[in-house]
């Protein structure tokens, strides 16, 4: 079913690319993908069926009004409309594959790669700065990066792309060592 919300995404895409809006569509996709991951319980109300379809618009709708993303409820770029659409085509489930799926074509289309960075300890804001120039600068490409915490890692870093990881860990180190001892 993920080909579903694959659909809507690049539909989403194609309009925003067609129109000319497809920073302002990035920033409300971002904004909106924020409050859901943000507000679980929104999401798990947009997907009940029980609610109908337009409890859960009305629902977003005032989320959106009193968020400091009150852009997307008035926003220019149809996310708002194509909301509705999926929630009318009964889509709900599929919402946030297809927002995510847009991301993934605006960074396709723009040539950034999605660093995801795992630490044991929380990076400092000059650490992530170094970090995403130096990928940067030895990827020749623009960096977006997600910093993550796991603190199951013990130290060092863990750096994932969609084709590529990157396990310097302690952990890592550990269970070498292990294996090599057994």
């Amino acid at each position: 079913m993920a080909e579903v919300g694959h659909r809507y995404g690049a539909a989403i895409f194609d309009l925003a690319k067609e129109s000319n809006e497809i920073d302002q569509c990035v920033h409300a996709v971002n904004n909106l993908l924020n409050i859901l991951d943000r507000y679980p319980i929104l999401y798990e109300l947009l997907k009940n069926p029980k609610i109908s379809g337009d409890e859960k618009m009305a629902s977003l709708s005032r989320v959106l009004k009193t968020s400091e993303t009150a852009d997307i409820a008035t926003d220019k770029t149809n996310l708002s409309a194509f909301i509705n659409l999926m929630i009318t085509k009964n889509r709900e489930k599929r919402i946030k594959a297809a927002l995510e799926h847009f991301m993934r074509l605006y960074r396709a289309y723009k040539g950034i790669v999605l660093v995801k960075a795992y630490s044991a300890a929380p990076l400092a804001k000059r650490q992530i700065d170094a970090l995403t120039t130096g990928l940067g600068y030895a990827w020749e490409k623009e960096i977006e990066l997600q910093a993550f915490v796991d603190p199951s890692l013990i130290g060092g870093l863990l750096i994932k792309t969609d084709s590529l990881v990157i396990d310097n860990t302690i952990k890592k180190h550990l269970q070498a060592f292990k294996r090599r001892l057994a």
